[in-house]
């Protein structure tokens, strides 16, 4: 699923954070960067896809964490995780919060709707007016 669309993009990128996320706070600093990043390259007209499997499935492998019913999801992750870091090594991997594919392309035909504040607020709360 992501092997062709990966050969065929034009560069592969990965954030790093100083160490690796542990808190609440590193978790919220690494999506600020991530969005940000995100926002400069839409801006700049570069399209970006993440593409976060081998950072995921590797840390539950890494981690020994369970994720599914099948017997070798865990040995399949680690192996992803294994793979990953032999390319990238591992303290790249355990600082490593965002990967995705960037490069040049169409605009995608569909998007998620973008509501203003009022919006969405209206949409929480159906008594809140515009004055509030």
């Amino acid at each position: 699923m992501d092997f062709l669309p990966a050969l065929s993009c034009g560069a592969h990128c990965l954030l790093l954070a100083r160490r690796p996320p542990v808190t609440v706070d590193d978790n919220v600093l690494a999506g600020r960067a991530m969005q940000r990043f995100w926002l400069t390259a839409t801006r700049i007209g570069l399209m970006l896809q993440p593409e976060m499997t081998p950072l995921i499935f590797g840390r539950y492998g890494a981690e020994g964490r369970p994720f599914s019913s099948r017997r070798d999801a865990s040995a399949l992750a680690q192996r992803v995780g294994r793979n990953l870091a032999s390319v990238l090594g591992n303290d790249v991997i355990a600082r490593g919060f965002f990967m995705g594919r960037i490069g040049h392309g169409q605009q995608p035909k569909a998007r998620s709707l973008r509501r203003d504040l009022w919006e969405l607020q209206q949409w929480a709360n159906p008594n809140h007016s515009r004055t509030d």
